[in-house]
């Protein structure tokens, strides 16, 4: 047991460290090159998984006075072309009879949909879901380009090492999708398990505005927050467990707002209707 210990700490402390040398930037950008690519393979499978989600929404007055507290509970479930949410409780209590069977009718409904279309609606629908899959891989394509990285050195999280990656925009590169734009707004820090090249924890800062519809439907201001935190869920894949989005901002250009949003997954489970469909 203690000659077992030894060599799994050698092996961590000594050999892993040695393959890369994360003060070079050559060396940082083939593991981010890995942790990346982990990335991709995660979600892809996430998106045949159903899960619980928790929505909690605090919103604040100007002066930072609780005004409301409210949450949601989902049930997500993965249809061919997207995430379908079936709602099961709020402000954590469960829906009425009456309400859940309304809730249960209208998954039906989507789901009887897609059991029952015609080859030519199913093509389209399986090209969606494939279009869908292209934008989350080119998502995580650019993240490696629209960013300049450091490394921080290590820490530990929930008694696990990891390294702290710092990242900030790369204000040189322009953008393949101008959808992505958001990545030209963030700067933060990430943590990533080494030995298996996952990510842990990021937490991300808006260094600028960021606005949807020039504005008019929504900007999300400057100093505004998220965190996201994952961790092994099924075999080698990780899911998201916990997210905190912490902003303020003004929808429909006039009306200001401060919130907090926190959401927690829980029960992952791949989704046996979506396999069948996903031939």
């Amino acid at each position: 047991m203690i000659t077992k210990t030894v060599l799994t700490l050698f092996l961590i402390t000594i050999v892993f460290p040695g393959k890369y040398d994360l003060t070079q930037p050559i060396s940082l950008l083939r593991f981010l090159e890995k942790v990346v690519e982990n990335q991709k393979r995660n979600r892809l499978t996430e998106m045949k998984y159903s899960y619980k989600l928790i929505r909690q929404e605090t919103k604040f007055d100007s002066k930072g006075t609780i005004k409301n507290r409210e949450s949601v509970t989902y049930e997500v479930i993965p249809l061919i072309d997207r995430m379908y949410r079936k709602l099961i409780k709020k402000n954590g209590t469960t829906l009425s009879k009456s309400e859940a069977r309304d809730q249960e009718k209208k998954l039906s409904v989507q789901l009887n949909k897609q059991k029952n279309l015609s080859s030519e609606a199913l093509s389209k629908l399986k090209l969606k879901r494939i279009d869908r899959q292209r934008r989350e891989i080119q998502f995580w394509d650019e993240t490696l380009n629209s960013f300049h990285f450091l490394y921080m050195g290590e820490d530990i999280q929930d008694r696990r090492r990891v390294f702290i990656i710092k990242f900030w925009p790369n204000k040189g590169y322009q953008l393949t999708n101008k959808n992505f734009v958001i990545l030209k707004k963030l700067q933060g820090l990430i943590w990533i398990d080494p030995i298996v090249s996952q990510i842990v924890r990021v937490k991300v800062d808006f260094v600028e505005d960021f606005k949807i519809g020039g504005g008019l439907l929504i900007k999300v201001s400057k100093g505004s927050s998220l965190v996201f935190e994952q961790e092994q869920i099924k075999s080698k894949i990780w899911f998201p467990t916990h997210f905190e989005f912490d902003f303020k901002g003004r929808f429909f250009f006039f009306k200001r707002f401060k919130m907090k949003v926190n959401g927690y997954f829980t029960d992952y489970a791949n989704y046996r209707e979506f396999d069948s469909s996903n031939d």
